[in-house]
């Protein structure tokens, strides 16, 4: 699948040259990624937006100790306990089996550093005892215990149940909770629950079971007032000075990057971040289709512009301005509109059990001259990476492999040895003509590359041994 020709990317170039110290930070300590596991109220259920939501202002506040970090959000609407575990849990009869890409094993592969547990009252409704929920709570916290994770069990919330057994039964869980895991609980029942064990009006959206705005904004209170992972938080907070030596004239431009990001779903929060120095120089989120970011560049080195979210596959752009030995006199007074073929891919669309959401699916290196040239496209390693998808789908050992674009037109025959491409590969365009015919050696490039036109006439051959990126 051509995933990295789908849709296009504009931007624009504006360059000032400036002449002044620049101060920027470098974090000292990596950044956190907390899981959360649950349910319709972690999913997001009730509110007005999503940014409402008490897992999405959470999200906000760790980012407020530093850019990178992140709430990765696995819950799911009608979840209860028995979804989220591991996968060798064997659950007992008419009771389900675990979501493997949404229970505490998922969340261990995901390499987090915190998670929480928040499912508030699918199992009263669907029946299940209190004894069973506990066991179940109980598997997931010494799972995580043995891994060295810490986790947090929110208590069960109000709902306005019909049955009375079921509201006694809500409030008898909470207290059980508290007392099970008196230093790890987080309070999701105080405030909420009417004396008759129902939601409170004030916080109730409408349906007697999920809570509005202001009722994410208390339980995300809670969460922060809890002090779960401050240690971790503070940590991360942590960066020292980076100063840059005074340059000449020139040597460090104002660049304001303009785009449009193209098929996003109105709920998608991109972020766009500038790198230079190992550092992110500058940052926003949108969950609009264009965007618009400025920063000081130094010109004396690489920098990079990466496009990431929440379920999406990272993409990024390396910049070298120094890659035609250009004197700073040429680039000062340029300004330039370019464009590339760019899309963004969603992780559902995929279709893998484990996919990571932070790996790079396409990159491009951009290498600027005195005509600013036109970027230069990496197709070669978006078509990798793109293979490397489809090995997380089905892992190959050995052997032959076709695959098939969406509109079921042949898209690729490759040799596979140990997991990686080996021996002569050749891929094609949508109208079945080939595209590039390579030869490989334990997944680089080893031999003879040939580009093909559109109508199959060889334009390009040039040798290439163990290239990677």
């Amino acid at each position: 699948m051509t995933y990295w020709i789908k849709n296009s990317l504009f931007i624009f170039f504006l360059i000032v040259g400036l002449s002044a110290n620049a101060q920027e930070y470098r974090w000292l300590n990596p950044p956190v990624k907390i899981v959360v596991l649950g349910s319709s109220t972690a999913a997001g259920n009730g509110v007005s937006t999503r940014d409402s939501a008490w897992v999405n202002r959470y999200d906000a506040y760790l980012k407020s100790f530093h850019p990178e970090n992140q709430v990765i959000n696995l819950a799911v609407g009608g979840y209860n306990t028995y979804h989220i575990m591991p996968d060798d849990f064997i659950p007992p009869n008419r009771r389900r089996k675990s979501d493997r890409l949404r229970n505490i094993t998922q969340a261990i592969e995901l390499g987090c550093d915190g998670i929480i547990v928040n499912l508030p009252s699918n199992d009263v409704a669907n029946g299940y005892s209190t004894k069973e929920q506990l066991e179940n709570f109980r598997k997931v916290v010494d799972l995580a215990d043995s891994n060295d994770i810490p986790i947090w069990i929110c208590t069960v919330q109000p709902r306005n149940f019909n049955r009375q057994r079921q509201r006694g039964q809500q409030a008898a869980l909470n207290d059980s909770i508290k007392s099970i895991f008196p230093s790890n609980f987080i309070d999701f029942w105080t405030d909420f629950s009417t004396t008759t064990h129902g939601v409170v009006p004030n916080f109730d959206s409408g349906d007697g079971c999920h809570l509005n705005d202001g009722g994410h904004d208390l339980l995300n209170r809670r969460v922060i007032g809890c002090g779960a992972f401050d240690s971790l938080l503070i940590c991360t907070s942590e960066k020292e000075p980076i100063w840059l030596a005074t340059p000449q004239y020139g040597e460090i431009k104002r660049i304001q990057f303009t785009g449009a990001i193209q098929n996003t779903q109105t709920n998608d929060m991109v972020t766009v971040e500038v790198f230079q120095f190992d550092t992110i120089v500058a940052s926003i989120k949108t969950t609009k289709d264009y965007y618009s970011i400025e920063t000081d560049i130094d010109f004396r080195s690489p920098f990079q512009l990466k496009y990431s979210g929440e379920g999406l596959l990272t993409k990024s752009i390396a910049f070298n301005p120094k890659g035609d030995k250009i004197s700073y006199k040429d680039v000062r007074d340029v300004s330039g509109f370019n464009y590339m073929n760019y899309h963004v891919t969603r992780i559902e669309e995929i279709k893998s059990l484990r996919i990571p959401d932070n790996l790079v699916m396409t990159h491009y290196d951009v290498s600027i001259n005195r005509n600013w040239g036109l970027f230069t496209e990496d197709e070669q390693f978006a078509r990798l990476q793109s293979e490397k998808l489809q090995s997380l789908k089905t892992p190959i050992i050995n052997g032959r492999v076709k695959r098939y674009s969406l509109n079921e037109s042949l898209y690729s025959k490759l040799k596979y040895k140990n997991g990686a491409l080996h021996g002569k590969c050749t891929w094609y365009n949508q109208y079945g003509s080939k595209l590039v015919r390579a030869r490989f050696e334990n997944g680089n490039y080893s031999g003879k590359y040939i580009e093909y036109s559109p109508d199959g006439n060889k334009i390009k051959i040039e040798q290439r041994v163990s290239r990677t990126k």
